[in-house]
């Protein structure tokens, strides 16, 4: 299945977890993401192997998209800052790598055995709409 490069970000976060940081320094969990839901072990083992497809991509992601602001920014103390002039050229060429396609191969990684029904038994409040529509496409 093709997936756009900003699905498979999603997709990183949705396996992973999101957090941010506050003022203070200290963390805020803002999703706990797949990989820490309680599942069985098949499912968790199917749910890694996503995850090692995924993650390889997130960080060529991150580094094209820490490149544009060196490209567009300007660094001083150690922090990266975009002038609102060239913030339009730095979002399109952002939109565009985001717009660029990867081929995931899901029936390869859980051989066909994950499955709605499969996924049924995870308790989650989340929700994970990339991950359900690799499910969903088989």
């Amino acid at each position: 299945m093709k997936l756009k490069l900003h699905e498979v970000v999603s997709l990183h976060y949705e396996l992973n977890g999101i957090t941010k940081q506050k003022a203070d320094g200290s963390k805020e969990i803002i999703s706990h993401g797949l990989l820490k839901q309680k599942v069985n072990m098949k499912t968790k083992l199917y749910l890694q192997r996503l995850n090692n497809v995924v993650a390889p991509e997130f960080k060529l992601y991150s580094e094209a998209e820490m490149e544009l602001f060196k490209k567009y920014g300007e660094e001083k103390d150690g922090q990266i800052t975009v002038s609102k002039e060239k913030w339009p050229e730095l979002q399109k060429e952002k939109e565009e790598l985001l717009t660029a396609e990867k081929d995931i191969d899901v029936v390869n990684l859980w051989s066909g055995e994950i499955t709605i029904d499969t996924i049924g038994s995870i308790e989650t409040d989340e929700i994970y709409p990339v991950f359900l529509k690799l499910i969903d496409s088989k």
